[in-house]
């Protein structure tokens, strides 16, 4: 392809693959034959122009549901959170630390009631879940005892939403060491490269300590899953996360430093053997060799291949003494990375990497134009602003926060990345490999020098200014970012009026305006949407601000803390957890490790159930208290007239939904009852013991589903207006038909998250 058509080739079949995963193949199919229908008919001479683009859209289309098969439904002797016998074929690892291992995975057979080995055919796509490092690696099987914590029950299929990472039946090992059993080993080229990985992986851990050791596996091998969240946050506040997966700058300086030492050692000998070689050529050659390698010890992840592909094209360009069109070369790499797999145009990785190099192609010339000339400190802070500037929408898409000092702090972090942190990254990888005796003795310095490192950039966003730049939408992001591409056009242009490129640039530096803020001494109860889980945040009359709930890890960074931002939360007085589902509790050290947070509460019955057990024992440090509520207590002071807690009581133990925090919240003129994933059986003990229900406005219990909130629970509640929290998941609506034709029954309002955004009631 010449230079021309790879651009454009590369938009089609990025919005093919998009709009198969937004609206399902089929949908989107449709969707591109109107319009290239409706091109024609509007112009018949531009179909020569346009059939290749369309055609490449549909085979973006047609690739994803390719893909994206629907998942196969489960034995009926399987049941939810019962234990099972499992074989299993791993196909790949996600996700593999000492913190836990997730891997996708083929689910070849299993135990029946009998005991006996039942094969299924075809095998099932699954999620496999462990609280360790499991040490397995691709194309092996195992035999491993768990639960299954979810599985569709029928082959619809699941729409892919952002950022949708492994299948929806997840398979979750149970603690026990002697519970997995490794079976057939493989001996291909893959699986012998993952388990050198895991020897590699294995060394380290054993070697380095702490947010550290979490660092140099994630640099190395590309497994960011083990650093802590604190750590993440921390560098995202001031634009450097980036550092910490690994990209072109971690390719490049690998390459770089062996090109180096190649050059310097090895150079003057080559030279004296060989007089007539070119040894740029040779040092050329071997580093994008080295970049292949680093591609290859991280897994090939996105933005390694790309790196690594694009170290190879120019290298190859450079020895046949040719140019070469950064941005086609981009493009072919991201093509190919498309076709072979269609999925990953959602991740964050993807988005993040091709958003940096095609800014860096596309923005870089055009400033610099603007710009005149320019001394190397400005070349770099041009190129650190374009950078930052690609990755900014699929940042805010992701964590609702940009940092307005990324652009500068770049400056430093990112060359003492290339010269600091890979060279001693590499080196300890060097020592693991070829003296592992040593490693022990090497690792104790680099340890210190990577801490000071690391702790440098998280003194620097405790110093500067927190979220200056807060979005509650993030998707109006790309508005003004397109209006800045737009204005820059116009001002390299003949028109010459670079005045419009800064003012389209501004639009960028305006906050997305805040909700409005719920008046001093009054209280009001807000839903937040946070996509599948729940979080509300209760506003009390002495100024005070608690939140009920944290949603999902992802989806507190993603949507409940920019929702906090918009809602103008600075400070929380506490955070009540009604029960141990991840779904309620996940984003807890998200939140505060962000925002400062005098306590936490949750029911007494579930503080020793995972995983609530372990997000408070490391939400601990950042808080002053830890509590626990049972029946009869009052669940936060000094807020209404009473917020008594309903359920559960101290004793029996009742455990997941079944634990679920039940208060009322009553003022002088309302009353709100909040009942987290309760369920009918609970509903039934609540009204057998004559519990006074009675309540305004009632929040319904687990995300609406048909197995909560019965008709006689409403009765007793007798409500004016229900609120539904949650999305449709596995093709189920957001809110059950069976409970919609409930509530219209007894002529009870509904409103629902998913259709209005954040709700609020009050302020009284």
């Amino acid at each position: 392809m010449s230079a021309a058509p790879v651009q454009p080739a590369f938009v089609f079949l990025l919005a093919g693959i998009w709009l198969a995963g937004a609206l399902g193949s089929v949908h989107a199919f449709a969707l591109a034959v109107f319009i290239f229908t409706l091109a024609l008919l509007i112009k018949r001479s531009c179909i020569f122009h346009l059939a290749p683009f369309f055609a490449l859209a549909a085979v973006g289309i047609l690739r994803f549901g390719l893909a994206s098969q629907p998942p196969i439904p489960l034995p009926k002797w399987i049941a939810l959170d019962v234990p099972v016998v499992a074989n299993i074929q791993i196909q790949e690892i996600v996700k593999r630390s000492d913190k836990g291992t997730v891997a996708r995975g083929a689910l070849l057979a299993t135990k029946d009631e009998n005991g006996a080995w039942i094969k299924l055919s075809p095998p099932c796509p699954v999620t496999v879940r462990y609280s360790e490092l499991m040490p397995v690696i691709k194309d092996s099987e195992i035999v491993a005892r768990g639960k299954f914590r979810s599985f569709t029950k029928t082959s619809d299929s699941v729409t892919r939403g952002w950022f949708y990472p492994v299948p929806p039946t997840t398979f979750s090992i149970s603690k026990l060491a002697h519970s997995i059993t490794v079976g057939k080993q493989p001996k291909t080229v893959g699986s012998q490269i993952d388990r050198g990985r895991l020897a590699l992986q294995l060394r380290l851990t054993s070697a380095l300590t702490g947010d550290v050791k979490d660092l140099v596996i994630a640099v190395l091998l590309g497994e960011g899953g083990g650093i802590a969240p604190e750590v993440r946050q921390s560098l995202s506040a001031i634009g450097t996360a980036h550092v910490l997966a690994v990209s072109g700058l971690h390719v490049a300086a690998a390459a770089s430093i062996v090109g180096f030492l190649v050059y310097t050692l090895f150079g003057p000998v080559i030279v004296r053997l060989f007089p007539t070689t070119n040894l740029t050529k040779i040092t050329m050659i071997i580093a994008a060799i080295a970049a292949g390698g680093m591609a290859t010890l991280a897994g090939w992840s996105p933005s390694a291949t790309r790196a690594a592909v694009m170290c190879m094209a120019a290298t190859y360009a450079i020895s046949l003494g040719r140019g070469q069109a950064l941005a086609s070369v981009i493009c072919i790499v991201a093509i190919m990375a498309l076709i072979h797999e269609p999925t990953i145009a959602f991740s964050l990785s993807f988005l993040m990497s091709y958003g940096a190099v095609f800014s860096l192609a596309f923005l870089v010339p055009p400033l610099q134009k603007i710009c005149g000339k320019s001394n190397p400190l400005k070349q770099a802070l041009i190129a650190s602003l374009a950078a930052t500037i690609g990755t900014l929408p699929a940042t805010v898409l992701a964590f609702g926060v940009a940092a307005p000092f990324g652009p500068f702090i770049n400056l430093l972090i990112v060359p003492t990345a290339g010269i600091l942190l890979m060279p001693c990254a590499l080196f300890l990888a060097f020592t693991a490999t070829v003296a592992p005796f040593a490693l022990e003795h090497v690792a104790p310095p680099v340890q210190w020098v990577l801490e000071f490192w690391l702790g440098s950039q998280q003194w620097l966003s405790m110093v500067l200014p927190k979220n200056a730049w807060a979005f509650s939408h993030q998707i109006t992001i790309i508005l003004p970012i397109a209006a800045f591409f737009i204005a820059l056009r116009l001002a390299i242009s003949d028109l010459k009026i670079p005045i419009i490129a800064s003012l389209a640039f501004a639009c960028i530096l305006v906050p997305w305006p805040r909700a409005p803020q719920v008046p001093p001494n009054q209280v009001a109860v807000t839903f937040l949407d946070v996509g599948k889980g729940d979080a509300m945040l209760i506003h009390c009359e002495n100024n005070k601000t608690w939140l009920l709930d944290t949603a999902q890890e992802l989806a507190a960074y993603k949507k409940l803390l920019p929702e906090l931002r918009s809602q103008g939360v600075t400070k929380l007085e506490g955070i009540i957890l009604t029960h141990a589902d991840e779904d309620h509790v996940g984003g807890t050290l998200a939140v505060v490790t962000t925002i400062p947070v005098n306590k936490i509460a949750a029911p007494c019955v579930a503080m020793d159930e995972e995983p609530l057990k372990g997000f408070l024992e490391r939400a601990r440090p950042h808080v002053n208290s830890i509590t626990c509520l049972k029946q009869g207590d009052n669940a936060i002071p000094e807020c209404g007239k009473s917020t008594k807690v309903l359920w559960p009581p101290l004793y029996p133990n009742y455990n997941r939904n079944a634990a679920s925090l039940v208060f009322k919240l009553i003022t002088e003129d309302h009353s709100v009852l909040l009942t987290g994933d309760l369920e009918t059986p609970i509903e039934k003990l609540l009204i057998a013991d004559q519990v006074d229900l009675s309540a305004e406005f009632l929040k319904l219990g687990h995300h609406g589903s048909p197995g909560a909130s019965s008709i006689e629970f409403l009765k007793a509640v007798s409500p004016k207006l229900a609120i539904s929290t949650g999305i449709p998941v596995a093709g189920k609506p957001a809110l059950s038909t069976k409970l919609q034709d409930r509530l219209s029954q007894l002529g009870i309002e509904v409103k629902r998250t998913y259709d209005q955004g954040w709700l609020r009631l009050g302020p009284w």
